[in-house]
C-alpha cells in the first residue's frame, strides 16, 4: 500500500533492497514495505516495472550494506506522520530528554490500522527500543468501529512486543478536527477505549491530544490546521511533542 500522497507523474521515489542471507529487506523511500525469503542464484541484478512509463536511474550495487535498516525510536501511523516536514528537528527534546537514539518515521498517508496490523512484521525489522503510534482519524471516517480500531492497534502492539521484550509505546490519541466534527463521538469513545488499553499494560503509554487542538470554545480551532484535517507545521512542535513527552514521562 503507498500514501495517498504520492504523485508519480510528477516525482521520483527511492527503493533500495538489502540482500541479508536468504532474505531481502525491500525498502520504499524509509520505510520497509516487505521482507522476501528468497534461494539467489547467478551473478545479476535485474529491475522490473510493472507500471508502463516507470524509468529507473542512479541505480548503485553497495557490497558492504548488508544489515537491515534498525533504529531507536520509529514513528509511524497515518498522513499526520508522513507530512510532518520538520520531524527530524521536533524531535530533538525527546531525543535529548529520553534517550531516544536514532528516530525514523515511515508515516503513511491514508493509513488505517488495519494496514499496520498486516505491516507488523516489517515494524519488528526495525528493532526499536520505542514506538510512538498514531492512528485512527481515517479509520473512523470510513466507518470503522472504535472497538474494532482499538482492537486492531492492540493486535499489533501485542504482536510488537512479543518479538521486542523491552518495547515501550507511545499511543496517540485521535484529535478533535474541523473537517471530521461529524465524528467527535467516535472519536472520544476510541479515546476511551485507548485509555483502557493504556491503563492495562504499563509499556503503552497515552498521549492525549483529543482536545489538544481545541480552542477557548471547545471547539477545534482552525487556524491550527491547514485544512481542516491536517495540523499546521508549527503544530508538531508546540502541541504534538508535548503530548508525546508527557506520556513517556508517565504523566
Amino acid at each position: 500500500y503507498l500514501s495517498a500522497d504520492y504523485r508519480y507523474d510528477t516525482s521520483s521515489c527511492m527503493f533500495k533492497v538489502i540482500i541479508n542471507g536468504k532474505k531481502a529487506y525491500c525498502y520504499f523511500r524509509s520505510n520497509l514495505y516487505t521482507v522476501v525469503d528468497m534461494e539467489l542464484e547467478g551473478t545479476g541484478v535485474g529491475i522490473f516495472a510493472q507500471t508502463k512509463g516507470s524509468s529507473f536511474k542512479n541505480e548503485k550495487i553497495d557490497t558492504t550494506v548488508t544489515e537491515p535498516v534498525k533504529v531507536d525510536t520509529l514513528i509511524f501511523g497515518h498522513s499526520y506522520m508522513e507530512w510532518w516536514s520538520m520531524w527530524a528537528r521536533d524531535v530533538k527534546p525527546l531525543v535529548e530528554e529520553f534517550d531516544a537514539g536514532e528516530v525514523l518515521n515511515i508515516g503513511i498517508g491514508g493509513s488505517v490500522a488495519s494496514h499496520w496490523d498486516k505491516f507488523k512484521e516489517g515494524l519488528v525489522e526495525y528493532k526499536p527500543d520505542t514506538v510512538i503510534y498514531y492512528i485512527g482519524i481515517n479509520d473512523l471516517t470510513g466507518g470503522t468501529s472504535p472497538s474494532k480500531v482499538v482492537n486492531t492497534i492492540k493486535s499489533t502492539l501485542l504482536y510488537m512486543k512479543e518479538a521486542l521484550p523491552e518495547l515501550k509505546v507511545v499511543l496517540c490519541a485521535v484529535n478533535h478536527c474541523p473537517a471530521r466534527s461529524n465524528i467527535k463521538v467516535a472519536i472520544t469513545e476510541t479515546n476511551v477505549l485507548m485509555k483502557e488499553l493504556c491503563a492495562s499494560y504499563d509499556w503503552i503509554m497515552y498521549a492525549d491530544l483529543e482536545n489538544s487542538f481545541n480552542g477557548a470554545n471547545g471547539e477545534a480551532d482552525g487556524a491550527l490546521f491547514r485544512d481542516g484535517l491536517h495540523p499546521i507545521p508549527n503544530a508538531y512542535k508546540t502541541i504534538i511533542v508535548p503530548a508525546i513527552a508527557s506520556a513517556l514521562r508517565g504523566e
